[in-house]
Parts: structure tokens; sequence; C-alpha cells
């Protein structure tokens, strides 16, 4: 059954054609599982981030 890993939708800026916002990119470490995320926000500013991923397959946002 698929997992929803992390939901970032109320906090990235939606897609607008020939931009780049929103979701710009999303990648596993092979070496400890963390996901990394790099988005823009609701105020267009850029933010690269890790999270450490749980058992169950969601991401610990607490854990940054």
């Amino acid at each position: 059954t698929p997992v929803l890993a992390l939901d970032l939708s109320a906090a990235t800026s939606p897609y607008e054609q020939g931009s780049e916002r929103g979701l710009l990119g999303i990648a596993f470490s092979p070496v400890d599982g963390r996901l990394f995320v790099f988005y823009t926000d609701l105020q267009s500013q850029s933010h690269l981030v890790s999270y450490p991923m749980l058992p169950d397959g969601t991401s610990d946002v607490g854990g940054v």
C-alpha cells in the first residue's frame, strides 16, 4: 500500500507556467535514507531541507 511520505502542499507556491516554483526536487539519501526536498514557499523563497524517515515510511518533520 502506498504511503504519503511528506505533504508540503500547504507550504509550497503553486505552479505557474514558465516559472520554477513549488516542489523542485526530491531525493532519498543512499546512506541513511533521509528525504531531501528542494522547494519554493508561498513567498517564492527557496528551501533545501532534509527529513529523517520513520519506520512506517513517513518523514519525521520534527527531526529536521
